[in-house]
């Protein structure tokens, strides 16, 4: 198995179901339950120094989601352009979490969501069996891309309700 796919195996099988729609509305579901119940004191919350706060890990994941939606875009379009990588450390400390209420990064993520919702939904089989690459990954398919976007979310939770909200 290439390097890529055991990278994002771990993400793919997080992903609530086998169904990418399925997955995408549960993993919406669980991420809202979790940004709801947050005070404003919570998300500026790090759980530990040098760590990303609640705030930053939830953007982290709404960038995520755009950047990995544009990847199924290009390949469902069937472009074959290998893609750049992104660095989420460089992106995080640029995106203002700080001055962010908890309610404007819902109201992002939801958007954010509701666009993922309308690329895949309207994507046929050829399309999501069509593959590409990005940073120095080996080719993954629009399929695989739309259950790491699920999973993704799924693991960051994890992270949340493991070191985050504990105690």
């Amino acid at each position: 198995m290439s390097e890529s796919k055991i990278y994002f195996r771990g993400y793919i099988d997080q992903a609530p179901s086998s169904d990418i729609a399925v997955s995408l509305e549960v993993t919406e579901e669980m991420a809202i339950g979790v940004m709801s119940a947050l005070t404003e004191d919570q998300w500026q919350m790090a759980y530990a120094p040098g760590k990303w706060t609640l705030a930053e890990l939830f953007l982290h994941i709404i960038d995520t989601e755009r950047i990995m939606a544009y990847r199924a875009l290009r390949f469902s379009r069937g472009d074959q352009s290998a893609l750049p990588g992104f660095d989420e450390n460089a992106y995080v400390p640029l995106s203002d979490a700080g001055s962010r209420s908890g309610e404007s990064i819902i109201d992002e993520f939801t958007a954010v969501r509701q666009s993922t919702y309308a690329l895949f939904e309207n994507l046929n089989e050829e399309q999501m069996l069509r593959t590409g690459s990005f940073s120095s990954y080996d080719a993954i398919s629009v399929y695989e891309i739309g259950l790491i976007i699920a999973g993704h979310v799924v693991h960051h939770l994890g992270v949340v309700e493991e070191r985050y909200l504990v105690g």
